[in-house]
């Protein structure tokens, strides 16, 4: 027995989610994370302190003696946000490759990031998840032929031609296949000298009835299969075929070898000796063979008798036909019947590619489709889109240049710094007289800080940590910034969204299908973690319910009855 959805635990997590808890922001955390270091408030001070002086120069009202220019107030956006001053690592502002997100201190631009995905409350979370989840399954959907249409090749032999990334299993199509319509049809179509003569040559196939088998395609047609035909429906001794075979020495041969080659003259043999015209119209009946060539039983050795419409075939023998055959991928066909009739429901496309030799799709089309579905050449995960909301890929970098941050100022790395950020905070607050003007010292001290800070830049090859705090900066902002550009490609209706409860229903009965993916199950417990950590205990439910689904799975695959809901 299984159990109904949701179970115990999922309505409990229904039930938070209802109420608009259970999920929350990590983006709400970090600015708290960050300025904890006592070098990182110093930073924020000098910001504050230039910023809390700052009047435009056209207003009557500002003062050189007492405020500090706008466009110098400006200035600190941007502030050291190039590699060869640090990235934005030291001033706290965004690196100037993920300017996207905006500009100024990057835990406030995260936090506006996170903020706009994660909407206001938890339950405008689950509906951009639901909104994004159906992009991420068209994403999974893509990938695998996407992936293979870049290596597969028409009709190229691998021992022939330098066909990179190839794997005969998923990316040879075969020699019946050499463009585009061949592959929509399957290759059927190599049997004829043109798509115009399927239906013709379908009719010819479905006449045969169940008279041979296709199933053993290099002996199809050979006499002896009609004789197994005959016997599995248990009728030769009523057209007397038993005796026509003993009489032509083949009461030895096991039924299963009559279709062999070496005993083609000696059933072909046994069949002519049959000339009753009841013998025939009972095995036409009972084989289902409405070919109105075949007349008496030695006809079916007659090749231009078995396809009257042979024309539009290729082969011009037998023989040709069952190498033909062999050729194709003919799964679990049986009969000649069964083959026609599939052959008679083909449908021929038209398609401007016809005699394309290379490529099934062209690159330029494989590439419009992969720049939006694919990320790094693999199918999206939830986290690509909004994984910063929970932590994924940005909670790591925190603490790895909170770490790295706090080291450089235990150690008196970043003193001077520090000491010029003090001496800008000085500058802004100071009071000057005619003809000294403010501006121009505050302009002073902020060069003197960029100076300190190429300084300590300088010093990265011989301080490691240093590089380790950049390197930590720049991915936070990247993983934002490319959130962002992927977001873009797409429509989230993130301005659309009423928080209405009908969507934590849909938000946990989508829960099932996230938790099975590695990703997407790491992205729901950084939403509930970061419930639990802001003090909202109803995250514990999405936690539970989240592992519970996966833990379902396991269980029942192996034929456990679960013990977390209704029993059916």
């Amino acid at each position: 027995m299984t159990i109904q959805s949701p179970s115990f635990n999922g309505i409990n997590a229904l039930a938070t989610l209802m109420n608009g808890t259970g999920l929350a922001n990590y983006g709400n955390t970090i600015g708290g994370k960050l300025s904890g270091n006592a070098y990182y408030a110093k930073i924020l001070e000098m910001f504050s302190a230039v910023r809390g002086q700052q009047t435009d120069p056209d207003d009557p009202a500002f003062d050189p003696q007492t405020d500090v220019a706008q466009n110098t107030a400006n200035l600190l956006a941007t502030l050291g946000n190039n590699r060869e001053f640090g990235s934005g690592a030291f001033t706290t502002v965004v690196p100037g490759t993920s300017t996207s997100i905006g500009t100024g201190h990057l835990h406030n631009a995260v936090q506006a990031h996170t903020s706009r995905l994660f909407g206001a409350n938890a339950l405008y979370m689950s509906q951009a998840i639901q909104n994004a989840t159906g992009i991420v399954s068209h994403s999974r959907n893509l990938q695998p032929i996407l992936a293979e249409s870049r290596n597969t090749f028409f009709g190229a032999d691998p021992a022939e031609n330098d066909v990179t990334a190839y794997n005969n299993a998923n990316f040879y199509l075969g020699n019946t296949i050499n463009n585009p319509i061949d592959m929509t049809l399957n290759g059927y179509n190599s049997l004829v000298t043109s798509n115009n003569g399927l239906q013709l040559a379908a009719n010819d196939f479905t006449a045969l009835g169940t008279a041979f088998n296709i199933s053993k395609p290099n002996t199809f047609g050979n006499p002896g299969q009609l004789c197994q035909a005959v016997a599995a429906l248990e009728f030769a001794s009523l057209i007397q075929l038993d005796v026509a075979l003993i009489n032509q020495g083949l009461a030895a041969v096991s039924i299963d070898d009559l279709d062999l080659p070496q005993y083609n003259q000696q059933c072909t043999a046994a069949l002519e000796s049959i000339t009753n015209q009841e013998a025939v119209r009972v095995t036409k009946d009972m084989l289902g063979i409405t070919n109105t060539q075949i007349v008496k039983l030695s006809d079916v050795t007659d090749f231009d008798k078995l396809f009257p419409n042979n024309t539009v075939l290729v082969a011009t023998t037998l023989e040709e036909l069952q190498q033909d055959l062999v050729a194709l991928e003919l799964g679990e066909f049986e009969t000649s019947a069964q083959f026609g009739t599939i052959l008679s429901t083909l449908l021929v496309p038209r398609m401007p590619s016809r005699g394309n030799e290379n490529r099934p799709v062209q690159g330029n089309n494989i590439d419009a489709v992969a720049d939006v579905y694919l990320f790094q050449n693999r199918s999206l995960d939830l986290s690509d889109i909004m994984g910063s909301v929970g932590g994924i890929g940005v909670a790591e970098s925190v603490d790895a240049y909170k770490t790295a941050i706090d080291k450089l100022y235990a150690e008196g790395t970043l003193t001077a710094l520090h000491n010029a950020a003090q001496e800008v905070i000085d500058a802004a607050g100071a009071t000057y007289s005619s003809p000294n003007v403010k501006n121009t010292f505050v302009v002073a001290r902020l060069d003197d800080f960029t100076a300190e800070l190429v300084s300590l830049h300088s010093k990265e090859n011989i301080n490691s940590t240093i590089t380790d705090a950049v390197v930590a900066w720049e991915t936070i902002a990247a993983k934002c910034a490319t959130e962002k550009s992927i977001e873009a490609k797409f429509n989230l209706f993130l301005n659309e969204r009423t928080g209405e409860s009908n969507f934590a229903v849909g938000f946990i009965s989508s829960v099932e299908r996230m938790a099975q993916n590695a990703n997407d199950r790491a992205f729901l417990y950084g939403l509930a973690n970061a419930a639990i950590n802001a003090g909202d205990s109803t995250g514990e439910y999405v936690h539970a319910y989240t592992s519970e689904v996966v833990n379902y799975n396991n269980l029942v695959n192996n034929q456990v009855r679960f013990s977390g809901g209704v029993q059916r």
